[in-house]
This record gives structure tokens, C-alpha cells and sequence, in this order.
């Protein structure tokens, strides 16, 4: 006899959950375009950088679409945060499907940005030694923007983000007061 408070199926092969998929899959799943950038910081870091939407790509230059949006994560975190409930209930896909150019950032140092020019982050110990919000704030921020703006062609964009992804944004206006004027 079953007890009857264990579900039918198992945690990790629900057929509703995506724990067999990266990012990139995970997005396809549901229909959106994906595309992979690799912004590198002033200090080295090699970042991973993704843009989501369901435009055709030639609708990609159109003014009717609506602004850019970058999404940062939490400590600990990475990309998946915005796209890991199903594309009705994800803040990623939800801008998206309302006609948002959307863009995930991730910080250094976390599961997709291990990259670095010089050091290597299982090996070499001072890849960690600035990986802290304030260096987040400094580098990766900024070349996050710089690269929405390059590939986008827009001025501005709206900035959305969870926890320390909110603290160093505060920080980076901060330190980078006359860049957002």
C-alpha cells in the first residue's frame, strides 16, 4: 500500500519540471530564441551573458519593440532564478512574451561565468578573491550595460533585479553616478 503522502512521481522526473536542462534548453523548451554573450570585465572576468525573446530576427531592429530589460540575480544564484517556473509564471518569460527584450546576467564566479583572462577558478584561488558584490558593482554591471547597448542599440534600459543583484546595482549607481546621467 502506497503511503498516501508521497507524491505519484518522483521529485526529479516530473514531467513538468526542467531539472534535465541548462538555460539554453530550458528556453527553448518554451519557444524563445536564445542568444549567448560572454562580456569581459575590465579585471578579467569572462561573464555569461543571455538574451531571450520571440522576435523573428529581423523584427530585432524594429522601434515597436519595447525596451531592453537586464535581469540580475541573487547571491548564489545565477541566470536560471528568472526562467525556472515555466514560462507563464517566470519574470524572464513574462517579459519576454509582453514584447520586452530581455537579457540575464551572471554574476563572476557562479555555475555559467567561471570564466577568466588570466586565472582559472578551480585551480587558481585569487579568481575568488574578487568575487564580492563590490567588484560585481565595478566590473560586471557595467559590462553587462556596455554589451546590452552594443548589441541592442539602445541608450537605456530597465534594470530588474533579486537581492545581491539589487545591492550591487545600488552600489554601481553609485560609484558610476555621471554614466547614468
Amino acid at each position: 500500500m502506497k503511503n498516501r503522502d508521497s507524491p505519484p512521481w518522483s521529485f526529479f522526473t516530473h514531467p513538468d519540471l526542467d531539472f534535465d536542462l541548462e538555460f539554453e534548453g530550458i528556453a527553448k523548451r518554451y519557444g524563445y530564441n536564445v542568444e549567448v554573450f560572454y562580456p569581459t570585465t575590465e579585471d578579467g572576468y569572462i561573464n555569461k551573458l543571455f538574451r531571450i525573446n520571440k522576435f523573428d530576427q529581423e523584427k530585432l531592429n524594429d522601434k515597436s519593440i519595447k525596451p531592453s530589460v537586464l535581469l540580475l540575480h541573487g547571491l548564489g544564484d545565477s541566470s536560471d532564478t528568472f526562467i525556472v517556473n515555466k514560462d507563464d509564471r517566470s519574470i524572464g518569460f513574462v517579459l519576454a512574451n509582453a514584447g520586452y527584450d530581455v537579457w540575464i546576467g551572471n554574476f563572476r564566479g557562479n555555475k555559467h561565468s567561471e570564466g577568466h583572462t588570466t586565472l582559472d577558478a578551480k585551480t587558481d584561488h585569487k579568481y575568488w578573491n574578487n568575487c564580492v558584490p563590490d567588484y560585481m558593482a565595478m566590473y560586471d554591471i557595467p559590462s553587462f550595460i556596455e554589451k546590452v547597448k552594443e548589441i541592442s542599440g539602445v541608450k537605456k534600459m530597465a534594470v530588474l533585479t533579486h537581492s545581491m543583484g539589487g545591492n550591487s546595482m545600488f552600489l554601481n549607481l553609485q560609484l558610476n553616478a555621471t554614466y547614468y546621467k
